[in-house]
């Protein structure tokens, strides 16, 4: 207490004594304080830097245009296609489409699944060669939207389109069929399959029809086309935690 009396005693003695040099301070219904012309011209921020953005950068950085939520029994995949006019991307206004489309994320039984090495698994795995992996169900989170590729001639029981994402996952790694370790795990991606949907499988990817693989790359690619900026446009899927 007596250290806040003393602060406050110096205070007024330094004000005093700066009378000649003060500018007011109003507050509504209180009589003006004067503070020292020197405190009043300091900008308390002025330290920090930094680069002013506008209402579009903010938005960007906000949110995304196009969101992908796939259910808890992953069974179903929402699709919501936001405006990129900046009232829309701050969820002012209403999404311009919302649609869902049936998928499934059943994995093949197998210890031969391609080894898409990532995260910090690359420093140790990147190159070596006859790695596979045991399939896990796409990873749950959100993650970002990479890419849509049209797929080559002999990826086309994958295709129409490869819908690429950042997701990774943590697997089960084989060589000539003898478990090795555990690592990351990448390429996750979104996309057809040429095998009838109802008993289709994928190495975890998530697969839907071939018509709604079109319809969703159509959406995500007339997104980008409007903010073709890199950054400016984010394209996310989240993954539900099963059961609950």
């Amino acid at each position: 207490m007596k250290s806040y009396i003393f602060l406050a005693a110096a205070l007024v003695v330094h004000i005093a004594g700066a009378a000649a040099e003060t500018v007011p301070i109003p507050f509504s219904g209180i009589e003006p304080v004067p503070i020292p012309l020197e405190l009043a011209e300091v900008d308390p921020f002025a330290a920090l830097g930094g680069v002013a953005i506008d209402a579009t950068e903010a938005a960007s950085i906000d949110g995304g245009d196009v969101f992908l939520d796939l259910d808890r029994a992953r069974t179903r995949l929402k699709v919501t296609v936001v405006d990129n006019e900046y009232e829309a991307r701050l969820g002012r206004i209403k999404p311009k489409e919302v649609y869902y489309v049936d998928a499934h994320n059943r994995l093949v039984d197998t210890i031969d699944a391609p080894f898409f090495v990532a995260g910090s698994s690359k420093d140790m795995w990147d190159g070596v060669q006859g790695l596979t992996t045991r399939p896990v169900p796409f990873p749950e989170g959100t993650w970002n939207i990479t890419g849509v590729r049209e797929v080559e001639l002999e990826e086309l029981k994958y295709g129409p389109y490869m819908i690429g994402t950042d997701a990774i996952g943590w697997v089960e790694v084989y060589s000539a069929g003898s478990r090795v370790t555990t690592a990351y795990d990448g390429g996750y991606a979104i996309h057809s399959n040429s095998n009838d949907f109802s008993s289709s499988q994928s190495y975890g990817c998530i697969v839907v029809r071939e018509s709604d693989n079109r319809r969703i790359a159509a959406s995500l690619k007339a997104d980008r086309a409007q903010l073709p900026i890199e950054g400016k446009s984010r394209q996310t899927i989240s993954v539900s935690r099963r059961g609950r």
